[in-house]
């Protein structure tokens, strides 16, 4: 055999040698991928069940609140909501109460964490009766973020736009 034939058949000869190693690599990769994807979706199947779970609790909870509060689930003028924030691993409720007394209707809304009862945020607003809600500046009007930051908020509206920080995520 010539030189460069035997050249060749070395280079031919490490090609299929590498060619098969690259094979053999690439089906243990798809073997480790296909058990990491397995185990995560196991795991984010485990994580749903107990966000579900928190949820749940944290739903009745904030019933509990409520009804221990004084307010009754089919009252015109109370209402309530509750999410589990999963970011902040937390329970937070929204109740809205509104009182009418003459022409005067009194809003108020807190949030605050339902398990530790730690207030987050007050919207109070009085309007005697000469006004249209939306001209209504409210007496107080504030959330805490959480950063720790206290926002101070001139309306219902801007009340619930800073209250999307617990009652979302």
């Amino acid at each position: 055999m010539t030189r460069p034939n035997t050249l060749l058949l070395i280079v031919v000869v490490a090609l299929v040698a590498l060619a098969s190693w690259q094979a053999i690599v690439i089906r243990a990769q798809d073997e480790k991928l296909s058990t990491l994807a397995s185990d995560a979706s196991a795991a984010k199947e485990r994580i749903a069940s107990a966000s579900f779970e928190r949820q749940q609790k944290c739903s009745a909870q904030a019933r509990k609140e409520f009804t221990q509060s004084g307010f009754k689930d089919n009252d015109p003028l109370a209402s309530y909501q509750n999410h589990y924030n999963v970011k902040l691993n937390k329970c937070f409720a929204v109740f809205t109460s509104t009182a009418i007394v003459g022409r005067t209707v009194t809003t108020v809304r807190t949030i605050f964490d339902a398990f530790e009862s730690k207030d987050y945020g007050s919207y109070i607003s009085y309007n005697p009766g000469d006004k249209k809600y939306w001209e209504v500046v409210p007496s107080k009007c504030e959330v805490i973020q959480p950063s720790g930051e206290t926002l101070t908020c001139r309306s219902d509206d801007e009340f619930s736009a800073l209250a999307k920080a617990y009652m979302e995520g």
